[in-house]
Order: C-alpha cells, then sequence, then structure tokens
C-alpha cells in the first residue's frame, strides 16, 4: 500500500514539475490556492438513472434534486444528469453500464468520475432515492471544507480517519501543531513576474477594496463510520480501493474549488511532508493548466462564483518558452522514490483504468507537447 500511494503522489509531482517546467514569463505571483478558486471550475461527476417508464414518488423527487444541483438551482454541486429508460433501447454505452450493474433493480443511479480521469470505475452506485441523492451532493465534512475555502483559507484538510483511535488523534496534532506553525511562516508571493495585476472586484459603489489574501489552513476529521458521510467516502475509496485496504489514516489538502491533492498516508502525515503540500497551494501558480497539475475535484455542492470576491488573475498574452520548476514541488519531488510499477502486470482490462495510470499518460503527453512546441519554435527561428 505505501509503495502505490508513494507512487502516486510522486507522479502527481511529477506531472505537476513537468507543467511549470514552462516559461517562467507565465508564472504569477497570485497564490495557486486562489488561481485555482477563480480560474478552475469544478469538474463534473456524471450521474446516469436508470428507470423503467416514467418516474414518479421519490425517484422522482431524487432525480429532481439532481438536475436542480446540476443546474445551479438552489443547491449548486458539480454533477450532470441524464436518463436511461429501460423500456426503450438503450445506445451500447448505457446498455454495457446497465449490465455491469450486479444486483441492481430500477430506478437505480450510477456516478462516474470527472472524465479527465479518464477512471471507468463507478465512483457511487445504488438505489434512486431522495437520502442518496442528498449524501451525494452534500456532507458535513464537505460543508466545512466550503466554509473554509470560501472564508479564504489556502486549503482545507481532510482527514479521514482509520478507525485506530491512537493513529487518528496522532494524525490530527500532527497537522493541527504544524498547520498552525505554517500559518506563522509560510508567506505569500511578493512580486510580479509576468504583469498580471490584480483587477478591482467588479461592484455597484466602487468602494469594495481587492481581496485579501491570508496564509489560513482548515483541519476537518471524518470518521469513517460517520453515516451522514458514506456516499462521500465511497467516491473517495472507489478513485483509490488500496486507500481503504491500508487501515491508516489519510490527509487530504483540499483547495480551490475542491481539488483534492493526492493524500499523506499513516507515517507520511508529517511535518516534512505537509509543509511541502502547503508550500505549493501558498506559492505562485507556475501553470495555468488544470489538468496539468496534480489533484482532483471532489464531488460537492458550494457557490463558487459567490465565493470570489473580486478578480486578481488577469490573462497574460502567450509568452516564449523558459524553464523553471517551482522550489517547494522540486524539493518534494526529490524526496519521493520513483513511482513504482504497476502493481497488476497482467493485460490490461478494458473496464478497469486506475488514478495512478491516468497520471503517467498525463506526464507522457506533457513530454510530447513540450517536444512538439519546443520543435515548432525551433522551426520559426530558423526561419
Amino acid at each position: 500500500m505505501k509503495a502505490v500511494c508513494r507512487g502516486l503522489l510522486a507522479a502527481s509531482v511529477a506531472a505537476a514539475l513537468l507543467a511549470s517546467a514552462g516559461p517562467r514569463a507565465w508564472a504569477c505571483s497570485i497564490p495557486v490556492f486562489r488561481y485555482a478558486l477563480e480560474r478552475w471550475p469544478a469538474e463534473p461527476y456524471e450521474a446516469v438513472v436508470f428507470h423503467k417508464g416514467p418516474l414518479a414518488g421519490e425517484a422522482k423527487a431524487a432525480l429532481d434534486e439532481l438536475r436542480s444541483a446540476s443546474a445551479g438551482q438552489g443547491v449548486i454541486a458539480n454533477i450532470e444528469v441524464r436518463t436511461a429508460d429501460l423500456a426503450g433501447v438503450l445506445d451500447k454505452e448505457l446498455d454495457a453500464l446497465w449490465r455491469a450493474q450486479a444486483g441492481a433493480e430500477p430506478p437505480w443511479l450510477v456516478v462516474h468520475y470527472p472524465a479527465s480521469l479518464r477512471v471507468e470505475q463507478n465512483a457511487w452506485a445504488g438505489k434512486l432515492t431522495t437520502a442518496a441523492a442528498r449524501s451525494l451532493l452534500n456532507s458535513p465534512a464537505r460543508a466545512e471544507i466550503a466554509r473554509h475555502l470560501a472564508n479564504g483559507y489556502c486549503a482545507s484538510w481532510l482527514l479521514v480517519e482509520s478507525g485506530d483511535k491512537a493513529q487518528d488523534n496522532a494524525a490530527a496534532k500532527v497537522l493541527k501543531e504544524e498547520l498552525a506553525k505554517l500559518e506563522k511562516t509560510l508567506e505569500l508571493p511578493s512580486t510580479m513576474d509576468s504583469g498580471l495585476e490584480p483587477e478591482p472586484p467588479e461592484v455597484d459603489d466602487g468602494n469594495q477594496d481587492p481581496p485579501q489574501l491570508k496564509v489560513a489552513f482548515g483541519l476537518v476529521r471524518v470518521s469513517p463510520s460517520a453515516p451522514a458521510e458514506q456516499a462521500f467516502l465511497d467516491t473517495i475509496f472507489s478513485l483509490e480501493p488500496e486507500f481503504k485496504k491500508a487501515g491508516k489514516p489519510l490527509a487530504f489538502a483540499v483547495f480551490g474549488q475542491g481539488r483534492a491533492l493526492p493524500p499523506l498516508v499513516g507515517e507520511g502525515i508529517n511535518a516534512e511532508n505537509i509543509a511541502d503540500v502547503c508550500s505549493f497551494v501558498v506559492g505562485p501558480c507556475s501553470c495555468q493548466v488544470k489538468a496539468m497539475n496534480p489533484g482532483w475535484d471532489l464531488l460537492m455542492a458550494a457557490d463558487w462564483a459567490a465565493a470570489v470576491s473580486g478578480e486578481l488573475v488577469k490573462d497574460p498574452e502567450p509568452p516564449e518558452l523558459a524553464g523553471s520548476v517551482p522550489t517547494p514541488l522540486a524539493k518534494a519531488a526529490a524526496k519521493l522514490p520513483p513511482p513504482p510499477a504497476p502493481f497488476n502486470p497482467a493485460p490490461p482490462e478494458p473496464r478497469r483504468a486506475t488514478l495512478l495510470r491516468n497520471v503517467f499518460l498525463a506526464v507522457a503527453g506533457g513530454v510530447v507537447l513540450l517536444a512538439i512546441v519546443s520543435a515548432a519554435l525551433m522551426r520559426k527561428r530558423r526561419g
């Protein structure tokens, strides 16, 4: 388990290093957490509702709640909804998805991860009820995380407990102590590297000051047996089943619009690793391309548009290529071992894609992209 999780973290850091090896002139003094809040909208999960004939009663009410959240009416969540009527003829994709649901009876809800993850494992699946719909969209832990981020915290740390009281309390103690220290020692970026000047907030009276950033971190603990958090935890453990098998506490830094970084696991929840993760989140944003940064978006309800009071980010002109790597990520990468070989050497299964493999593909794609751009620039200069 340790090798798998450390490999996942190493691969994610490698992807971020590759992304940030782009132009120094395209970097800015806007911290990663603020750039992410303003410019990285949470990617939607896909909810598929299988039914037979018209829905009525509780099932219809549940579908209406999901659709309302998708449309931003009342509760706002990063989810898209589509339906599949089993009384008719399903397309090939939906038919295969339905057949893969062992023991399912309509109305049935299947939730997929964001498309960019390329993970075909279900994030969640179960009977369509109003309770299921509501627990998928929100929970006390996610509401607290959203409150932290909306109030300007750099990151909200989610501690998913193992169930072992001693381990969980020790992890929480380290996090509390180190986050308190980092709030006093970490500094926000102070110089502009690319001419990205802060934009004043768009307000009617013109008297509101630009948003004031601060170094602050939150901590949210979640018990693995908390009834209100089961759907949320399912979306985490289904992404990487090894997390649950580890039997150790997991600490995720969540920033921006609910983007979670790969977790620190068990003994990895230590002062040095916590400092490295926080330094990355507070440091200057070196890569504006969200997909080239580590992490994934949690499924959660939040009005992020209301959370952004004025904008600090202003788009620059595209620069020429040059290289630079942010110090905190370079330091983190140096301490991590090389990613392990895939832990299932058998021929690939078409219905199974792990997050680790996807990160490697992203890194490889980035290398090819850099090579193409560099070659194009060289040809331009020769011409």
